[in-house]
């Protein structure tokens, strides 16, 4: 039990305090806007000195968020000042190992790890969705994850995908004016046909310099998509990671007591079968 849920009776009332007065007066206190940015690799494998290899940092404008806020959303008196004070003269030190640099101001950048962070980073990207739409594209977004879908007939297929790149490109103009960056190196395209359909595949997508092949599958929000939706990479795929959860705990099975065992079959074993499994309803029988 951590040091806080112990204390938790005696600190509840002043946490609540400490909320309460933030939201009624319109202002985030200073001594939470002190951030540590630690440098993270992505993979322990990678090149720790080739600077791609680390997680970025936000620098996004809080003011064009605030603009936002105002005319998108409509948000006014101490709702705003309360994301005004959020967001400006935020501070930051870099910490290495036991280096720490000195603090300095932020003119750019969005609190990460927080559990405004998400739902801010979705106001701030909204006119993605409003450029899709003026295209007669579909759009959905979670957080910085977006995905544009189009329906395409056989016969003006070409048309479909000169709206999809016109799209696209429209989306990288307006990333780029807002200081967000389009990856195309992450851009992945997905023709979903019926295994009965027989079609020319096509050609490729063109993304900013980048002419984007299609691809069998695509992982989404953790779900593995094939061009039929089979749905099979995704089930052998769970399973598999399934089967290995259960080998590794079952190597220490003798060291666990029931309630530990128990716990982490839930935690590593259930938790991916459960995930996302409404998807498979209705699906055929696989086949090995």
């Amino acid at each position: 039990m951590s040091l806080l849920m112990y204390l938790l009776d005696d600190l509840l009332p002043i946490i609540t305090t400490i909320i309460n007065n933030s939201l009624f007066s319109g202002q985030f206190p200073d001594a939470y806007k002190v951030a540590r940015v630690k440098p993270l690799i992505k993979k322990l494998s990678l090149d720790c000195e080739d600077m791609k290899n680390y997680r970025p940092i936000s620098n996004l404008r809080p003011s064009v968020l605030i603009a936002r806020l105002k005319e998108r959303y409509e948000i006014t008196d101490k709702a705003l000042d309360w994301f005004v004070s959020y967001l400006e003269n935020r501070e930051q030190a870099v910490a290495v190992e036991t280096a720490l640099s000195d603090a300095l101001l932020m003119d750019c950048g969005m609190p990460q790890g927080s559990v405004a962070g998400p739902v801010i980073f979705t106001m701030y990207s909204a006119p993605i969705e409003d450029i899709a739409s003026s295209n007669g594209i579909e759009c959905m977004t979670y957080a910085d994850d977006t995905q544009l879908h189009i329906s395409m007939n056989p016969s003006n297929r070409d048309v479909s995908v000169s709206k999809l790149e016109q799209c696209l490109a429209d989306i990288k103009s307006w990333t780029v004016r807002n200081k967000l960056q389009l990856n195309d190196s992450k851009t992945e395209v997905i023709h979903v046909t019926s295994r009965n359909m027989k079609t020319t595949p096509l050609s490729g997508i063109r993304v900013g310099d980048t002419n984007v092949e299609p691809t069998s599958s695509a992982r989404i929000l953790g779900v593995i998509l094939d061009s039929q939706l089979t749905m099979k990479e995704h089930v052998n795929n769970v399973c598999r990671d399934a089967t290995n959860a259960i080998r590794s705990i079952g190597r220490i099975r003798h060291y666990l007591d029931q309630d530990t065992t128990e716990k982490l079959v839930h935690a590593y074993v259930t938790s991916r079968l459960d995930n996302c499994n409404a998807l498979l309803y209705g699906l055929p029988t696989l086949k090995s």
